[in-house]
């Protein structure tokens, strides 16, 4: 709102106040249709500008929402005075060289850029107030009216933050001092007093020190500055106009959930920009001693508008609230949670004007929250729903099939039957299972949440302390039950009994089976793009494979964490693999939140410190030259390094890397002979000569069969054309021909570690003394074959070929380099398999060298080898992708496998009555005495 005033008292204020600083153009005055008319044709991408320059002006506008290009504050009322000084002074900073002579560099360039290296390389502030009185000592003149140390260059970060809140909470997690409580002194709930108190000061009202601070990040300002890049604005819309619509699992969109959610709501579907959130929260120890029970819980929000490979980056992750210690929240979270849930309404409701620097308009952004993230337990926190009990299955609800177990003190949740089609034969087999026969039907879908059930197996299976449920307390349960009577303790003498040892210490293929299924069906689920359609087959297998754990496990086994698996096929079909592999990144979050810590007396304090700091650079690197390496644009750590070269062969291009220092080593002639032949064969400059070469053995040979033919070829080849090409005149041949012709040189170098692809490779030597694998190497490649020794028509076929990476050799052909990957390769035949699962399983033990051990580096992929543990020759095949690659393609091979008979197998002599106990009579005496029974 203007204030009138006359000529002369303006004259006054202008000689005493001066004008405003700063304003340059007279956008007040009638000029900024000219202002915008001379910008609207030039580009602001925000992510690193064109010319390779600092782009602070626009930070500054961006942070306090000024049109670019004006210093125009008085939008809608007055802009407080404090905000426009520091505007100013921004202004000020980002337009005044750090030195006269400078030119690449600004004052807020600059401190920007060095608080951005302190973030990045996880620098202490110690050391970073040395460095900046490092700084001031050789540089005077550039480090005037800079920070001298980091306290005070957080005030410049709080200057560009995002802004944060403390809100105090009651002690015993009763209230928040937030709303209409805010004046409050005591919980209205519990009476508790809000402060710390003492003697002098019984009501803590004279210091004000809460007893308990929550730290709340608001959410709006967040999502402004989203779409402040046009960069990220554009992935923002990644969902509905980039992916592949084709049904399959890749990404929250496809989901049943989000579609429901778009049918339900079309208003807010209309527009893509509006934001889907997931929300993660998880306890965790800020302190490095695991001894200490402190518990803190951040409760993260992530924008699944972004394609997966940013919305689960770390610089995307939005805290929302940092619930204090030193306990868990528990049930009580939702007090916590009153914030957050306050902001989505009014996002919901009434939404937020955001500017959407991709399109260059403004628009109504609203948010909704799809999911919640959380492992079972935080699922009962967050959703309300008791997971323990008789109805702690979300997804069954009251139809659970829950039994107490009155010596173990616990629920176990069997009867997995009645998942099954209602004519199979494993509802009727009453003698296997529980002595009666199932006739009930499955339960209605409700909703549900998926569990590894791995820590129950495995820790069943091994025997380990605290985590096997075969105890004493087990067999009394069984002998309770009135099943399996071979495992009933009986007793020795007064006071003592025998415990049966199980089958499980043995561990014969019949029990090992189910389980090995179960962990390997797992597995691929994790690793496959999944389509909806299948989810009842999935469903049915998973069925079967519990009730095939009822046949070998005690009913302790089955806890509400096993019961669950048979929900997997729901979960696949709402949140497919993205939704389990996706709590990973969250878990490495909790790790970064944790390295906040500097002050142990506050952790909550110290690691919204931290976050804020981070929050803030990283926004602030967005406007950043491109050359500048960020969160945002910083290398993969195998990402490779390919040089093209200008003229040439390809043959001799450079992709990847080697990681350290390569052995300059003399290659004996075998290898350098196998090496060579394999180089010559795959490169196309060389072809010609090769059917060249070819029709002179042919027409020398005619009589000879053609199997010896191709030999004749393979083995001569190099040296003929290393004498054709010598008596060649033709000037045009290219002088890597030449080089190549010649043959490599006899010195090579010899690497061990190599990256390439997007993999990083170790020889098998070097894992001799690691515990990760790194030598795993597949590679497609076309070969030919004949049916016998008289056939003369070789065919022609593509065959995958998986390998053990001995040696990485380089090397050198005149001024050329080729580097070859040296592998035990193992292809068709008697060492290579489908399991029972439809699983690929390699058996490398005593392996022969192949007759062509190379491949050239930029041809391999990698895959890993798990030993099979029904045999341990053998190895299972899991292929996988290259660090931050994702597979967005359409294949998909779940279908085939789960409709294949392979994908169904038949378990032999499934109807035979199980021998539940070792036949050596062997078992385990129990002192009844630590079980308080005499």
């Amino acid at each position: 709102m203007g204030v009138c005033v006359t000529k002369m008292e303006a004259y006054d204020h202008l000689k005493v106040v001066g004008f405003i600083k700063g304003y340059n153009n007279w956008i007040a005055r009638g000029e900024l249709s000219n202002y915008y008319e001379a910008t609207s044709n030039s580009e602001n991408t925000s992510i690193g500008v064109s010319n390779g320059t600092n782009d602070m002006q626009d930070l500054v506008h961006d942070v306090f929402e000024i049109p670019h290009g004006t210093n125009e504050l008085n939008r809608e009322g007055d802009f407080p005075v404090s905000e426009a000084e520091k505007f100013y002074k921004l202004i000020d900073d980002s337009q005044q060289d750090l030195y006269s002579s400078c030119k690449n560099f600004s004052k807020l360039s600059f401190i920007i850029r060095l608080l951005h290296l302190k973030c990045l390389g996880k620098m202490s502030n110690k050391i970073f107030n040395m460095l900046v009185e490092l700084l001031r000592e050789v540089f005077p003149e550039a480090m005037t009216n800079l920070p001298s140390s980091y306290y005070e260059a957080e005030k410049l970060m709080n200057t560009l933050g995002q802004g944060n809140e403390k809100i105090d909470a009651c002690p015993n997690d009763c209230s928040l001092y937030w709303g209409s409580a805010e004046k409050r002194t005591s919980c209205e709930i519990c009476n508790e007093l809000r402060w710390v108190a003492s003697e002098n000061n019984p009501t803590g009202e004279k210091r004000k020190i809460p007893q308990k601070v929550m730290w709340h990040f608001p959410l709006k300002v967040r999502l402004q500055r989203l779409f402040m890049s046009s960069k990220i604005a554009s992935q923002m819309r990644w969902h509905e106009e980039k992916r592949t619509k084709d049904g399959c699992m890749r990404h929250p969109v496809d989901s049943l959930a989000w579609q429901t959610f778009d049918h339900l709501h079309p208003e807010f579907a209309k527009d893509c920009r509006n934001v889907r959130l997931g929300l993660a929260s998880d306890g965790f120890n800020p302190f490095n001693n695991m001894s200490s029970t402190h518990s803190t819980w951040p409760v993260v929000l992530i924008p699944y508008n972004l394609p997966p490979w940013m919305c689960m980056k770390q610089p995307y992750f939005m805290l929302s609230l940092l619930i204090p210690g030193p306990s868990s929240p528990g049930n009580n979270i939702d007090v916590y949670l009153q914030p957050l849930v306050k902001e989505l309404t009014e996002l919901w409701d009434f939404g937020i004007q955001i500017y959407d620097a991709s399109q260059k308009e403004n628009f109504h952004l609203h948010a909704a929250l799809l999911w919640t993230i959380s492992d079972f337990p935080g699922y009962a926190m967050l959703s309300g729903w008791s997971t323990k009990g008789e109805y702690a299955c979300p997804v069954c609800h009251k139809f659970t099939h829950a039994r107490r177990l009155t010596h173990s003190f616990k629920h176990c949740y069997m009867g997995h039957r009645r998942f099954l089609d209602s004519k199979h034969k494993f509802r009727k087999q009453a003698q296997l299972f529980d002595g009666t026969e199932e006739y009930g039907k499955r339960p209605l879908l409700q909703t549900g949440d998926m569990i590894n059930v791995c820590e129950n197996i495995w820790g069943t299976l091994l025997d380990i302390e605290d985590k096997a449920k075969d105890h004493y307390n087990s067999h009394r349960d069984l002998r309770e039950m009135g099943i399996r009577k071979e495992l009933h303790p009986i007793e020795t003498e007064p006071g003592k009994q025998l415990m049966p040892i199980a089958l499980r210490k043995t561990l014969p293929k019949s029990v090992r089976y189910p389980l090995i299924r179960l962990s390997r069906y797992f597995r691929q689920l994790c690793s496959k793009v999944i389509c909806p359609r299948d989810v009842v087959r999935l469903k049915s297998e998973i069925a079967v494979i519990l009730c095939d754990l009822e046949k070998c496990f005690p009913p302790t086994f089955f806890d509400i964490m096993v019961h669950l698996t048979i929900h997997l096929a729901i979960e696949v079909k709402l949140g497919g693999p993205v939704y389990y592999r996706w709590m990973y990144p969250v878990e490495r979050y909790l790790g970064t939140l944790k390295s906040y810590v500097r002050n142990k007396s506050r952790p909550e304090g110290s690691i919204a410190q931290g976050y804020l700091a981070e929050e803030c650079i990283n926004f602030c690197s967005l406007y950043l030259a491109d050359y500048v390496e960020t969160k945002f644009n910083r290398p993969s750590r195998n990402e490779e390094v390919h040089k093209e070269i200008e003229e040439g062969l390809d043959i001799f291009s450079e992709s990847g890397h080697p990681l350290g220092r390569g052995k300059p080593t003399v290659f004996d002639a075998h290898i350098l002979s196998t090496a060579h032949r394999y180089i010559l064969f795959n490169c196309d400059a060389v072809t010609p000569y090769i059917e060249q070469h070819r029709r002179l053995i042919e027409e020398g040979h005619p009589q000879v069969p053609q199997h010896l033919k191709e030999r004749l070829h393979s083995e001569n080849f190099a040296c003929w054309f290393a004498e054709h090409l010598e008596l060649s005149q033709n000037v045009s041949v290219l002088r890597d021909l030449r080089f190549l012709a010649k043959g490599p040189n006899v010195v090579g170098i010899q690497h061990d570690k190599y990256v390439v692809n997007g993999f990083r490779f170790h020889t098998n030597e070097v894992e001799k003394k690691r515990k990760t694998q790194n030598s795993g190497v597949t590679v497609n490649a076309t070969t030919s074959s004949f049916a016998s020794i008289r056939d003369q028509n070789p065919v022609l076929s593509e065959l995958v070929y998986f390998g053990v990476l001995k040696n990485v050799v380089e090397l050198i052909y005149g001024g050329r380099r080729v580097v070859l990957f040296e592998c035990d390769w193992i292809s068709n035949g008697s060492r290579m398999k489908q399991d029972a699962d439809g699983f690929t399983v390699v058996n490398f033990a005593n392996v022969r060298p192949h007759v062509e051990p190379f491949i050239p580096a930029s041809q391999a992929s990698q895959v890993f080898y798990v030993e099979d543990p029904t045999d341990k020759d053998w190895q299972v095949v899991i292929s996988t992708t290259a660090r931050d690659g994702y597979n967005m393609g359409t294949t998909m091979d779940v279908e085939t496998y789960l409709q294949s008979d392979v994908g169904n197998p038949v378990v032999e002599n499934e109807n035979e009555e199980i021998s539940w106990v070792r036949e050596d009579g062997l078992g385990i005496e129990v002192d009844l005495s630590q079980y308080k029974l005499i």
